[in-house]
């Protein structure tokens, strides 16, 4: 699915543009699913991308497991390319994972971020999704999205416990992860998607922790959902963040 930016977006593009010299680059976005982008002309194209982040894990309660994880964040990726008129970018956006819901006493893993790639002449784009909150006794923290094929490759930050503290990604524009459920130490946060290092558009931030019965989403894009708890009511983890890629393409090309 393609997006146009607005507002308050698209007025920080432009700011940015004014600080490369000037130079108004024309923006495509895409939702999850898939897509392609075809050059207008020749110039340059600076690929931005994120997978999508995983769902947190619901629990049930009991003495096992004793510990449920958020869920990762997406990988964030970047390239610069040199275009011609005509050629062709296949993209293919993950969605976030879907929120798991349970009832009275049982125990349920979230669902992993979807992958996300963007394919061109020579190369690629390759970000896996965060990994779903699981359960489990002294559960490790779920891992983030890896990025690879870029200028640029994030990992997405690893999803939190309750020993273990939800992650930002690795950067310099990093969104906040969740935090972790401070009374019974049972629920993790989720960990924030991979950051970019320029403005506007940083990582989604992680789910927090928001009640005894349901976990906070994770913020688009990429960032990981929260676990839930299902152990009186029906419970519900929070969704992982949806991925995202922007191209950004300057006619005639870009100095520097």
């Amino acid at each position: 699915m393609t997006r146009s930016l607005k507002g308050g977006l698209a007025r920080s593009f432009d700011r940015l543009s004014d600080r490369l010299g000037g130079v108004k680059p024309v923006f495509a976005s895409f939702g999850p699913g898939d897509a392609s982008w075809i050059a207008p002309a020749s110039g340059t194209v600076i690929i931005r991308a994120w997978s999508g982040g995983a769902s947190g894990a619901v629990f049930g309660g009991g003495s096992s497991p004793q510990t449920v994880t958020g869920g990762g964040g997406g990988a964030y990726g970047e390239k610069r390319l040199e275009v011609s008129l005509g050629q062709s970018l296949s993209v293919s956006v993950g969605a976030g994972g879907p929120p798991v819901s349970g009832y009275g006493g049982s125990s349920y893993d979230g669902k992993d971020g979807g992958p996300t790639s963007v394919t061109f002449p020579g190369g690629g784009l390759a970000l896996t999704g965060g990994r779903k909150g699981v359960t489990a006794a002294n559960a490790s923290p779920s891992a983030g999205g890896v990025a690879s094929g870029g200028d640029v490759n994030r990992d997405g930050g690893r999803g939190g416990t309750p020993a273990q503290a939800p992650e930002v990604g690795r950067g310099t524009n990093p969104g906040a992860p969740g935090t972790n459920d401070t009374q019974t130490l049972v629920y993790g946060g989720g960990g924030a998607g991979g950051p970019d290092d320029r403005a506007p558009v940083g990582a989604g931030r992680g789910g927090s922790y928001l009640t005894y019965e349901t976990g906070g989403p994770g913020a688009m894009p990429g960032g990981g959902g929260s676990t839930g708890s299902a152990s009186s009511f029906r419970g519900l983890s929070g969704a992982g963040g949806d991925g995202l890629v922007i191209i950004e393409f300057y006619e005639g090309g870009m100095a520097g």
